[in-house]
């Protein structure tokens, strides 16, 4: 019971930082929007000028590429923004920062929800299954766990060191370039020892090809997280009892 009122907690607070965002008239969430799309019709029209890449379903490719990085983006930069030091006390640790950030997870994937439909309609026009794009789902909560980890690593070091926020966001500028968003991996083939690349790459196996197998590992990752999580509180219910 304890368990499930934290859920809708969290999923509620999701919510109502996705309203705040959208400052009530969804214009936040537009502009989240625009800043896929505009990227996806820059890139588009510069591969025909500039980049030459012979990638199958090539919009595709480039849409799931930039949709999949933004979400990790915003993930990872928004509790940087969102969270205080006064919020985790005055001797925080790791596990105070885990308690604070998955309402910026839940509410990033409320955000990339929109960026999914949008994916329905690609694969609709190139007469693939959506239901590849279902396939997607269980990927998309397993990746979120990891960047959850991720996020509140970094709202630990936004205690330690307060210039996290832009040794990060330089971080990622970098990482937008050397990873295979826009062009085929082997123009740089270091990039496949970029974990983020690898993480989009199982993204777009699943949703352009139907390799339903990583989504299978995936739902028996979250499925093990979740009962992990379960089983801890419930150890911990039975020592306050």
């Amino acid at each position: 019971m304890q368990s499930s009122n934290a859920i809708h907690r969290t999923i509620a607070e999701a919510i109502s930082h996705l309203r705040l965002f959208s400052k009530n008239g969804y214009v936040g969430l537009v502009w989240y929007l625009v800043d896929t799309f505009v990227l996806f019709c820059i890139f588009i029209y510069l591969r025909n000028v500039v980049i030459l890449v012979d990638v199958p379903y090539y919009p595709l490719y480039l849409f799931i590429g930039i949709s999949m990085f933004n979400f990790f983006r915003k993930v990872t930069v928004q509790p940087l923004n969102v969270v205080k030091k006064h919020d985790l006390g005055k001797k925080p640790n790791i596990l105070d920062c885990l308690r604070l950030s998955p309402v910026v997870i839940v509410h990033g994937i409320l955000l990339h929800s929109f960026e999914v439909l949008f994916l329905i309609i690609i694969t609709s026009y190139y007469e693939l299954s959506f239901l590849w794009v279902v396939f997607y789902i269980p990927f998309l909560f397993a990746i979120s766990i990891l960047y959850w980890i991720i996020a509140s690593i970094l709202i630990f070091l936004k205690t330690k060191w307060s210039n996290i926020k832009n040794a990060w966001m330089l971080l990622l500028r970098i990482s937008f370039l050397v990873t295979p968003i826009f062009y085929s991996v082997r123009f740089l083939e270091i990039a496949e020892y970029n974990p983020l690349y690898q993480i989009i790459t199982v993204g777009r196996k699943i949703i352009m090809y139907g390799e339903w197998f990583a989504s299978l590992i995936s739902l028996c990752v979250i499925i093990f997280f979740f009962c992990t999580v379960l089983f801890i509180k419930k150890v911990k219910w039975g020592k306050v009892q």
